[in-house]
């Protein structure tokens, strides 16, 4: 199995799937306290990287 590493950003829409799935995870896994933690875990577009 061999193992590609790709650079990437927010704009990737695989990386944006990913973290979609990561927040449905921590929705489950944080309980009720995922609405506090949920608003830092956003995703932003910046134009310099």
């Amino acid at each position: 199995m061999m193992v590609e590493i790709k650079r990437t950003d927010a704009s990737n829409a695989n990386f944006i799937n990913l973290v979609r799935q990561f927040d449905a995870y921590l929705t489950v896994t944080d309980g009720d306290e995922h609405d506090f933690s949920d608003q830092y875990n956003q995703i932003w577009m910046t134009s310099s990287m």
